[in-house]
């Protein structure tokens, strides 16, 4: 499957002061996705626990929404749905981390990072959509309002392009 590899300034995205170097992704998300699993597992074979059930939810939802993220972000250019996905995803994390702590302690220290690297991914989310948000209304004052797509947040312009959301899934699933 091919991932998503598109250029954020395509869009017209100013990047944030904050942001890493795209080299830095692949190595992180790998450890991640290692200590997400193993997480997991630890849950799985922990003794019996009434709060197994929860957590069992709470990894599945942590993990439908890190893949919906992607193509929001990266696919349609949504940057203020990606927000509000990476919130509940932030929240949802946490409830885990909290809950699986209960559970397996080590279980819980495993997800740790994980609820580091998201807090600082929304963060990012956040800085992505004030940056462009603000150049957007420097910019409307220049174009006619024909020229602007979606209207969100007091008028600011975002480029939500559901051809590439689509295009985008399709190589996820393929």
């Amino acid at each position: 499957a091919v991932w998503f590899a598109g250029d954020l300034n395509a869009n017209g995205w100013i990047m944030p002061n904050i942001a890493p170097p795209s080299w830095l992704f692949p190595p992180v998300w790998t450890i991640l996705y290692i200590l997400i699993a193993t997480s997991a597992h630890r849950i799985i074979i922990a003794e019996p626990h009434y709060f197994k059930g929860v957590t069992y939810a709470l990894w599945a939802l942590q993990l439908c929404l890190n893949t919906l993220w992607t193509p929001v972000f990266f696919g349609a250019y949504d940057l203020f749905g990606a927000l509000l996905i990476i919130i509940f995803l932030w929240i949802t994390i946490f409830f885990y981390t909290f809950i699986s702590y209960k559970i397996d302690r080590i279980a819980a220290y495993l997800f740790s990072p994980y609820l580091a690297w998201v807090s600082f991914a929304t963060i990012l989310n956040l800085e992505y959509l004030e940056l462009t948000s603000w150049t957007d209304r420097e910019q409307s004052t220049s174009h006619s309002s024909s020229n602007r797509r979606y209207q969100f947040l007091n008028g600011s312009r975002f480029s939500a392009r559901p051809d590439l959301l689509m295009h985008s899934l399709v190589y996820l699933f393929d």
